[in-house]
């Protein structure tokens, strides 16, 4: 399973059928604290960055350029957070990234 578990989505899905189909699964009690740690990550993101509930894609994307545009902003956010976490993102928001920021 841990080579089936790849970086991949291909990998990652064969893995958790196996595990499925041996029966494994996370106790509710890990599982509740996976999701807790998930969300405080998110609530980090979404202060830092100042993401705010029913924001556009668009809007998403303008406020983030801005917030690690600033200076004053700390590299950790985008060099630990959303870079381990890039997959995700790339898979619900388009992200393009040029050296002109109308995206020509």
């Amino acid at each position: 399973m841990a080579n089936a578990g790849g970086g991949d989505d291909a990998g990652r899905t064969a893995a958790l059928a196996e595990a499925d189909a041996r029966g494994v699964t996370v106790p509710e009690g890990e599982r509740a604290e996976l999701v807790r740690e998930w969300e405080d990550r998110v609530y980090r993101w979404s202060a830092s960055l100042g993401f705010r509930y029913g924001m556009t894609p668009a809007t998403v994307a303008e406020t983030a350029f801005a917030a690690l545009s600033d200076p004053s902003q700390g590299t950790r956010l985008v060099i630990e957070e959303i870079s381990e976490h890039r997959h995700l993102l790339d898979a619900r928001y388009d992200i393009q990234v040029a050296n002109d920021p109308s995206g020509n």
